[in-house]
């Protein structure tokens, strides 16, 4: 068995689509060869906890690290929900708009410098030192964002000479959710170059974000999509927690209003409203995560209060539970940048709960190509198509008690997270033999 350090700021148990990734990886690798030795964060202050941790606690070497601006979550409405406790959305209150106000005039970010996480820099060097001297290292992984943990894993390449591979979940540079003056994007695009061009391997999740990183640092770059896991879903209910005669919507995570716009699906639903199809009683769109403050003014504008939903964030196994129940599961496209192309994780953890999907916009083409493809759900063009889909819907279930769905496995397994393990392991075992 060989020894791969997994270099993460995020991983399990805190809340995050990163942790889950890196998670599912350290959990199947063992399984084509690979044992992970891990090194993270201790989580604390806003780093929310929900999510299990699946490989032996004794592999995980958590570290402290320094937010510069981690002091903004002691003002009230950073987060609707904390190690699995609801909490009070007060973020429409002073202090609230003094929070993202803050925010917004703060240099710091989590995707690119100045990196917000960068103070984790000096703590995870340091145990990494003492980590590879209690035991043999084969070969270092590190996933991007934050920017610091492939600077971590720069420095141990450096001083040890150990094979790496780069993964990178969203761009660093030439990301347009933070984009920067010319001058500065130019200045950091050499840094990041700089900084991981002794990299042997890199990985990304599309074939957009792949196309850009071949081209930025001039090596070939392979696509390990995210996933879904099929043990997740193993054993968990699908009872309808609003009852079997309602019409269940879900939305897991926070719906960015700006990029994601919700107002055809709003539109739609007003209009059924307004025909007596659907009402408080037998209709309900749940959407599970931190809404933006534009959120619930979209929500009022189209009177839907007794039909729409929001919901603090879950603990993952909750989640899942809310995934199962659901009749259906709302997914909105992006509509501007690398998102609009980006098969987030979203999609694949839908599908391996094994309930339709109404696609919500057709911008993001991977997500629209897969449920078609895959059969496990419909694509909502416009007020008029999401009213048409919904529609049948709410017909079949009058009919027959049920929704047809009838998924195709083979363009679903894919994305199981056993096999992305496998492809990663595969690519561990190359650099290691080109060393």
């Amino acid at each position: 068995m060989k020894n791969v350090l997994i270099v993460s700021f995020y991983f399990p148990p805190i809340m995050s689509a990163a942790s889950v990734r890196t998670g599912k990886f350290a959990k199947y690798l063992p399984e084509y060869g690979w044992k992970p030795i891990v090194l993270t964060v201790k989580p604390k202050g806003i780093l929310t906890q929900g999510i299990p941790v699946e490989v032996d606690e004794a592999s995980i070497h958590r570290t402290a690290y320094h937010d510069p601006i981690g002091h903004f979550s002691s003002l009230p409405g950073e987060q609707q929900r904390h190690n699995g406790k609801a909490k009070r959305d007060v973020t429409g209150n002073w202090k609230g708009r003094a929070k993202r106000g803050l925010k917004k005039i703060s240099p710091f970010t989590i995707q690119r410098m100045p990196d917000r996480m960068l103070g984790w820099y000096f703590y995870a060097v340091k145990e990494a030192k003492k980590t590879m001297g209690r035991e043999r290292i084969d070969a270092v992984f590190s996933s991007h964002p934050p920017p610091v943990s492939h600077l971590v894993a720069s420095k141990i390449h450096k001083e040890t000479g150990l094979p790496w591979v780069a993964d990178y979940r969203d761009l660093w540079t030439g990301s347009t959710l933070k984009p920067y003056p010319r001058w500065l994007e130019g200045l950091e695009k050499r840094f990041e170059r700089r900084s991981l061009r002794e990299a042997a391997g890199f990985i990304t999740v599309s074939g957009k974000l792949q196309a850009y990183l071949t081209s930025l640092h001039g090596k070939p770059v392979k696509v390990i999509y995210n996933g879904f896991d099929p043990e997740d879903f193993k054993g968990v209910s699908e009872s309808r927690e609003t009852g079997e005669k309602t019409f269940t919507l879900v939305y897991s995570g926070t719906l960015y209003t700006k990029k994601q716009s919700p107002v055809p699906f709003f539109k739609a639903l007003e209009k059924l409203k307004g025909k007596g199809k659907i009402n408080g009683d037998n209709f309900v769109t749940r959407f599970i995560g931190v809404q933006e403050p534009p959120f619930q003014e979209m929500v009022r504008a189209h009177n839907l209060e007794d039909i729409v939903q929001s919901e603090p964030f879950q603990p993952y196994k909750d989640n899942i539970a809310a995934l199962k129940s659901a009749t259906a599961l709302l997914f909105f496209s992006w509509n501007a940048g690398e998102m609009a192309g980006n098969p987030t994780s979203k999609i694949f953890q839908y599908a391996g709960a094994g309930r339709p999907i109404l696609v919500v916009g057709e911008q993001n083409r991977f997500a629209v190509d897969f449920v078609e493809k895959s059969q496990t759900g419909e694509v909502g063009r416009g007020a008029e198509g999401i009213i048409s889909i919904l529609e049948g819907w709410m017909g079949q279930i009058e009919k027959k008690g049920r929704l047809d769905y009838t998924p195709l496995e083979k363009a679903v397994m894919p994305y199981n997270r056993k096999l992305q393990a496998k492809k990663l392991a595969g690519i561990l075992n190359d650099v290691i033999q080109t060393v």
